[in-house]
């Protein structure tokens, strides 16, 4: 018995094998021979042949219609009569007569040597007199005189792909005389129009991208003029390899597609055909299904014997069919008799077993329905389920609190009353963007609107749905989307905006639309041929407040005067923050007079003092005025000739105001020159230094040299240094300058040692920049070792203003220096504000008397008593005393009854050079020349 049911196993299994394989090895085989031997090989030699000639032959026919359009226009040139050009009605008339050019050409332009319209043709009033010069295909031709086309642009009428085709007009010596120039509109019939509605095939179609990747002829209008995108680029061929032939491409999302390259040589543009791959071999495919109807036939005429055959083979499936009939009658899980053959047992457990699986399921199921109605019950998101074909709509909760109903789980409604709470202005977009969906143009719609709540409060949503189920005709059955309220994303947007166009410290206009706003105004001046005046408004001193009661006073005092200009100002202008302490205030038709009275009134209002915290604070403002259209056209220059009268108002006295003149940019001009040669002169070595000896009234001795900077520039000559050191403060070129003077000066004082004359103090004036820069000490310490001088030779000399900047600062780089031996001294004293608290806490070794000071000494007794009172106040402080500027016997004589320590002046010798100064050292020291001490009984 055994025995018997493994041969029917086995039989029933062979007979089963061997019906199915013969089969399928039949239809297979049949198919697989007649498309790898007979088919697949030849067509696509021949498509790829055909593709090629049609990329090749469109390439070419486009590439004469735009070289015939150029040639037109090159000859129309040639020919061009010169006395046309004479008149703008002469020019008129014989564009009229170009019909054949005019009917090549959409527009034809007529243009100036230096680029101005003359003439157009169809004529569109207010063009004619533009300046058209920085446009490239006019630039080009002024420069090349040669023709040009255009990259293409956008219409801004049509919307449409344009380029525009430029020749010159020359005179029998070959000079400009005028650019005759067309605007070519490529997508007109006789150029791109019927092809860029060619298909081949169904979906194949013509590419035209520039050089640069940029799309100029799509099917999707949408692509036109836009970079090719990446999911495209390979439609392109590779960068550096020849452009021509078939390449089959393949891509990661669509099927792949046949492509045939061909350049044009007018314009450097490539022309690509695309074919899809699987519509090229639609002949193949369809003799692949001719075959299998074949193989169909053929098999069905088999169907009787197999039907025999199978007909023993199922008999004992009757049984166990049976049972399952009666299971399903019975609509409940259930199970079967497993007896029979072998097969028959592993079906019935088969079965048994899926059953059980479908206990299983339905279990699941009922779980995740239960698990998805909490999702929709929970979600944040309205979520929405559209059935179209019943047209019945459910929604969840979420859906029904954004919409403001009052009801309680799904909501059960219609779209056309969803779409009552849409506001009246994007009904419509909304409407067009799901029927696209329903369509079939979209996979799927995205929209951003407003609705208004069933409680009148209005919020933003971002609704999206997508067709899940469509008829095989292509009819949408179900549509799904969701709600999400994004109203707190877009006030954030709208902060963001503000942000971005608003001072967020005093809620004014900040640079950006001022600009904007200004030459929105300056276009209305235009028109109403008015003027326009701009004031530069700069806070005197406002540092002061910055550095003595903090940041958080000074933007209380910056709101507090943005506050007063704006009233100030009104309605009649706009008030806007530059940033810092700049103010900008634009006054649109308004005259010099009107613009000087509001800048009186903002100087006796702004110079009110301002109740701040608990402080009356005082703060000037001084002024700039540039008028518009008289002192600058664009709104650029008009706020740099404002800024640049405002400066002059600060070195008239402050607190006042200044009109713009010309004058004032030339000097501006000068002073940028200047910073520029100086800059140049530092790097070629035109700055030297000479030497003025300062010499012991008590003994007539030089005890030591100030180093003295001095440029000569091939151009300028010889620069005062009251002139280039203002420069060089300005423009932070002191600092480069100084590092320039200490190294110069100590190596000078080495080798004036080295020459053999004794040691002398070699004095340096210090910078503001340089005293404030943290690294002066290391600066000092680097130059002495590099120049192998001793730090007790080396005298530096900074001025009270620097000092007393920041006193605290200031006293711990002093002492810095100090530690590292080198001398201090104070230059100018006197003419500052220095503080003698201070003072006596400095560690100075040497105070210098102001030349001011000297010069009326023999004739001034308030000299005479500054003087004896500094020199009086520095021996107390053990501090030395030397003045400057002394030119006569007389004064050097009323210094030594003083007691003043030393002198320096044209007294004892003008400013030496470098190749003069060790003559005139060794003559000063020899003993045998006491030239440099005085006769005065005194001595």
């Amino acid at each position: 018995m055994t025995t018997s049911i493994r041969q029917n196993s086995r039989s029933l299994k062979v007979k089963i094998a061997l019906v199915v394989g013969l089969m399928a090895l039949l239809l297979l085989g049949l198919q697989a021979l007649a498309q790898i031997l007979l088919l697949r090989p030849e067509h696509q030699m021949l498509v790829e042949s055909q593709i090629d000639t049609l990329a090749q032959q469109t390439a070419a026919s486009l590439d004469e219609k735009i070289s015939t359009r150029l040639l037109a226009l090159e000859r129309t040139a040639q020919h061009f009569p010169l006395t046309a050009l004479e008149s703008e009605a002469a020019l008129e008339h014989y564009l009229q007569d170009r019909n054949a050019l005019l009917s090549l050409l959409d527009d034809v332009y007529v243009f100036s040597p230096d680029g101005h319209l003359l003439a157009d043709w169809p004529r569109i009033p207010g063009r004619r007199g533009l300046d058209m010069s920085e446009r490239e295909y006019i630039r080009k031709v002024i420069e090349q005189h040669r023709s040009f086309i255009s990259e293409p642009i956008l219409g801004r009428i049509t919307k449409q792909p344009l380029i525009i085709l430029s020749t010159p007009i020359l005179n029998d010596k070959g000079e400009l005389t005028g650019i005759l120039a067309g605007v070519i509109n490529l997508f007109k019939t006789n150029i791109l129009g019927k092809l860029r509605e060619l298909r081949i095939g169904t979906s194949g179609y013509i590419l035209l991208t520039h050089a640069d990747g940029q799309v100029i002829m799509h099917p999707d209008p949408e692509r036109i003029l836009q970079p090719l995108p990446p999911s495209d680029t390979a439609l392109l061929p590779p960068p550096g390899e020849p452009v021509g032939g078939v390449a089959r491409v393949s891509f990661p999302d669509r099927p792949d597609a046949l492509v045939a390259h061909r350049p044009m040589a007018s314009t450097g543009w490539l022309l690509t055909a695309i074919y899809p791959a699987d519509e090229a071999f639609v002949p193949v495919e369809r003799m692949s299904r001719e075959t299998l109807v074949i193989a169909l036939i053929l098999g069905l005429l088999t169907i009787p014997l197999v039907w025999l055959l199978v007909q023993q083979l199922l008999r004992p499936l009757q049984n166990l069919t049976g049972q399952i009939r009666q299971l399903a009658q019975q609509h409940k899980p259930g199970r079967v008799e497993e007896d029979g053959s072998e097969e028959i047992r592993e079906l019935a457990q088969s079965f048994n077993d899926f059953m059980d699986r479908i206990e299983k399921a339905e279990h699941h199921i009922r779980v995740h329905e239960q698990r998805l109605s909490l999702v929709l019950e929970t979600a944040s998101d309205g979520i929405w389920d559209w059935d179209l074909a019943r047209n019945d709509f459910l929604g969840n909760q979420a859906l029904a609190q954004m919409l403001g109903l009052a009801e309680d789980g799904p909501v059960a409604t219609t779209p056309r009353q969803i779409s009552t709470h849409l506001l009246d202005e994007e009904r419509a977009s909304v409407r067009r963007a799901i029927i696209d969906c329903l369509k079939g143009k979209t996979d799927m719609y995205r929209s951003e609107h407003r609705l208004r709540r069933t409680d009148g409060r209005v919020i933003w949503i971002l609704e999206r749905g997508r067709v899940v189920e469509r008829a095989p005709d292509g009819r949408a059955l179900r549509l799904v989307g969701s709600f999400s309220d994004i109203t707190v994303q877009k006030n954030n947007e709208e902060r963001i905006r503000e942000m971005a166009f608003y001072d967020a410290l005093t809620g004014l206009p900040n640079r950006s639309l001022l600009a904007e706003r200004t030459e929105a105004s300056m276009q209305q001046v235009r028109e109403h041929r008015t003027q326009l005046a701009l004031l530069f408004v700069d806070l005197d001193h406002f540092k002061n407040i910055n550095d003595s009661l903090g940041h958080f006073t000074g933007d209380l005092v910056l709101q507090a005067v943005a506050r007063r200009l704006s009233r100030l100002v009104g309605e009649k202008g706009l008030v806007s923050r530059l940033g810092g302490d700049e103010f900008v205030v634009v006054l649109p038709h308004a005259n010099p007079e009107q613009a000087a009275d509001l800048a009186r009134r903002i100087l006796r209002e702004g110079g009110k003092a301002y109740q701040v915290e608990e402080r009356l604070l005082t703060i000037t403002p001084s002024i700039g005025i540039s008028i518009f259209p008289d002192d600058a056209t664009d709104f650029e220059t008009l706020l740099r000739h404002a800024d640049i009268a405002m400066y002059r108002a600060k070195e008239e006295g402050r607190n006042g105001f200044r009109f713009f003149t010309p004058e004032m940019n030339e000097m501006v001009c000068q002073r940028l020159e200047l910073e520029s040669a100086m800059r140049d002169g530092l790097a070629r070595g035109e700055f030297l230094l000479h030497y003025q000896p300062q010499v012991s009234i008590n003994t007539g001795r030089v005890i030591g040299l100030e180093a003295l900077a001095r440029w000569s520039n091939p151009l300028l000559g010889q620069v005062p240094p009251g002139v280039f050191i203002p420069v060089a403060e300005d423009s932070g070129l002191i600092a480069p300058l100084g590092d320039f003077v200490l190294k110069a000066a100590c190596t000078q004082a080495r080798a004036l040692q080295d020459a053999g004359l004794p040691p002398m103090v070699m004095a340096v004036n210090i910078s503001g920049a340089q005293f404030r820069h943290p690294t002066l000490p290391s600066l000092v310490a680097n130059t002495l070792k590099e120049t192998g001088l001793a730090p007790e030779w080396l005298e530096l000399e900074l001025t009270e203003g620097v000092l007393m900047e920041d006193t605290a600062g200031a006293a711990q780089m002093l002492n810095r220096l100090k530690a590292m031996g080198v001398r201090l001294s104070i230059d100018d004293f006197g003419t500052g504000y220095s503080s003698l608290a201070y003072l006596k806490s400095f560690p100075i070794d040497k105070l210098k008397i102001d030349r001011s000071f000297v010069a009326d000494l023999e004739r001034n007794p308030q000299d005479q008593a500054i003087i004896r009172a500094i020199i009086g106040l520095a021996h107390s402080l053990g501090i030395e005393v030397i003045a400057e500027g002394v030119e006569t016997l007389a004064q050097l004589q009323q210094l030594d009854l003083d007691g003043c320590d030393e002198y320096q002046g044209y007294l004892c010798a003008r400013p030496l050079p470098c190749a003069e100064l060790l003559p005139w050292l060794e003559a000063a020291s020899s003993p045998n020349r006491p030239v440099l001490r005085q006769t005065s009984p005194a001595l």
